[in-house]
């Protein structure tokens, strides 16, 4: 089995009509050397919410099911592929992966300006991993209180592909 990425696009356009115009230039920029068209998925989206996270979780993806039948969290055999993700990350390096465009806001917004305030009583954080959580340096006291389920603790000990070939 390869374990390789597929880099690809989501895109949310105004129309259906849109998106099979976006697809067909696709196939023709790539040929059927490169991509397929039963690959490319077409769908309405029904809730915004639901697209937005689909679109954006892709942005920031870092665990890799190999078997994509297994997909029970309990049970996962999903990994981290440092190397490709390594790959990916540099190439994304300074690009804008999300982006609108349409219109833009008139000037007579009126957004309310900041004050801002210097601080003088402050508390110092630092991540542990131990733990797994943001422990105040002076005290002690931990932020969130966050305990790794099991299943992500196995995952992070013994998921993480660091092959250099």
């Amino acid at each position: 089995m390869k374990k390789t990425y597929n880099p690809h696009f989501h895109i949310i356009t105004k129309d259906r009509y849109t998106a099979e115009v976006l697809l067909q230039e696709w196939l023709k920029l790539w040929t059927t050397k490169f991509t397929n068209r039963k690959g490319q998925n077409i769908q309405k989206v029904t809730n915004l919410e639901s697209g937005l996270i689909e679109i954006i979780k892709y942005g920031s993806k870092i665990f890799t099911e190999p078997d994509l039948k297994k997909r029970d969290k309990e049970t996962s055999t999903a990994c981290i592929y440092i190397k490709a993700l390594d790959t990916i990350l540099t190439a994304m390096k300074g690009k804008r992966i999300f982006d609108r465009f349409g219109f833009n806001l008139s000037k007579e917004t009126n957004l309310e300006k900041s004050n801002p305030k210097l601080l003088f009583d402050y508390k110092e954080w630092e991540y542990n991993l131990k733990t797994s959580d943001w422990v105040n340096v002076m005290t002690g006291e931990c932020l969130s209180g966050y305990n790794t389920p099991p299943h992500l603790f196995a995952l992070l000990e013994n998921n993480i592909d660091i092959e250099t070939e």
